[in-house]
């Protein structure tokens, strides 16, 4: 037997069709009250000009430490890239009973840059602890079961310490913990797991639990034989660990994380133990229908020891304090400001047998236009100030620079980014 289409059921899938037009970004919450089958898609395409603020750097520009070498950058010169940063196709399929399965496809990661392994574009300045994680054609997936009150999640957590800073990432600060990324994650997460006071201020807390594998570890690569099965992921790496998450949402708006995480991973023959801890608040301190100020403070800190037999490796540790504020003046400007400031104990070049201690701040001032909703713009300027200490004592600049180094440096860029989503 058919069923017919009513005057109230066409109206009622117009208007689900109208309000998720602009689909949100891949991960996060889908506000989606139907029942049959849907398919989301969100297409994401970010364009970088980063450059040297040469008036206000002497010298040649400091030299930008990737694994892959920045586009039209030549060794020891100015550095400049200009062209394609990110592009990401997120899909996402609602199913009935809170079935959800989620897939991001990056383009770019095809044909590499110069190297088998390409990676997110860093953007960061001096000698760095995390690298960049690397992007496959298949970046993330994620299989999940949503109920009102809890998730339950399978796949791969593109950010496990989630950050609560209020303006982009466009000019990285060195010396800033990233936690881990791209790590095949098995978990639970309740939002909204106790309601506080009144339910129609949306205050609450909230908690999640999860299972890691280690950092950039998708569990998609495998070997085959034909005398055997092969090797899985887990089985050439098969140390794990987990990370817990608190949340709440208190005075009318206000965000409060706390969240811990560890992992254990075989690198180059050792055994590395990773932890990481973050506590961060973000609250909008005035603001209206059309302006306001949203201010976000997040402390980080990472502890790195290594296990190998026959060789000393020094241990490594690192803490980075961020905030953030974007000053909304309208519907489509907003004036970004941003302080970073780190202070660590690490590996120097070509040595893991001792660490030495560095620290450095950043400082940023840009601008966003957002024109209509699914183009923006972000210009932003920063200075960053950087002291490492040195082999045979005192400290040097953080920056190379020619034959040398220097301790300061300016950065300039423009970022621009296109959203687009619908519903297939």
């Amino acid at each position: 037997m058919k069923r017919m289409l009513t005057g109230a059921s066409i109206v009622h899938f117009v208007l689900v069709s109208v309000a998720i037009i602009s689909g949100p970004a891949y991960g996060q919450s889908l506000q989606i009250q139907q029942k049959q089958t849907a398919c989301l898609y969100d297409v994401n395409l970010d364009f970088l000009y980063l450059a040297e603020a040469e008036g206000f750097s002497s010298g040649k520009a400091a030299v930008i430490p990737n694994e892959v070498n920045l586009a039209g950058a030549a060794e020891g010169g100015n550095v400049r890239t200009l062209g394609l940063n990110r592009a990401i196709f997120n899909f996402e399929w609602t199913l009935p009973r809170g079935v959800g399965v989620q897939i991001a496809l990056r383009p770019d990661a095809i044909g590499g840059n110069g190297g088998p392994v390409v990676r997110e574009l860093d953007v960061r300045s001096g000698r760095v602890i995390e690298p960049m994680p690397s992007i496959h054609l298949l970046d993330e997936y994620r299989i999940s079961i949503k109920k009102p009150s809890v998730e339950v999640y399978l796949g791969v957590e593109d950010s496990v310490l989630e950050s609560i800073r209020v303006t982009p990432e466009v000019l990285g600060f060195g010396l800033w913990v990233r936690g881990p990324e791209k790590s095949m994650a098995v978990g639970f997460s309740a939002p909204k797991l106790v309601t506080i006071g009144n339910s129609q201020a949306d205050d609450s807390l909230g908690f999640g639990l999860s299972l890691l594998s280690g950092r950039d570890e998708r569990h998609d690569a495998r070997t085959a034989e034909p005398a055997h099965f092969g090797e899985s992921p887990s089985k050439r790496d098969p140390y794990w660990g987990g990370a817990a998450k608190f949340g709440a949402r208190v005075l009318s708006g206000s965000k409060v994380v706390v969240s811990a995480a560890m992992i254990e991973e075989r690198q180059d023959g050792a055994v590395t133990r990773i932890q990481w801890y973050q506590a961060g608040v973000r609250r909008s301190v005035i603001g209206s229908s059309l302006a306001g100020l949203l201010v976000a403070m997040e402390v980080r800190q990472l502890r790195e020891s290594f296990k190998q037999e026959s060789t000393e490796i020094s241990d490594v540790s690192l803490n980075s304090v961020g905030i953030t504020s974007s000053v909304i003046l309208d519907a489509e400007n907003s004036v970004l400001l941003g302080f970073w400031s780190g202070v660590g104990e690490i590996h120097p070049d070509g040595s893991v047998a001792r660490s030495l201690a560095a620290k450095g701040v950043q400082a940023e001032l840009g601008w966003r236009w957002s024109i209509e909703e699914q183009l923006e713009l972000v210009a932003v300027g920063s200075r960053e100030w950087r002291r490492d200490a040195h082999d045979v004592g005192g400290t040097i600049g953080g920056f190379p620079h020619g034959d040398g180094r220097r301790s300061a440096q300016s950065r300039i860029a423009i970022q621009l980014n296109y959203k687009l989503g619908g519903q297939i």
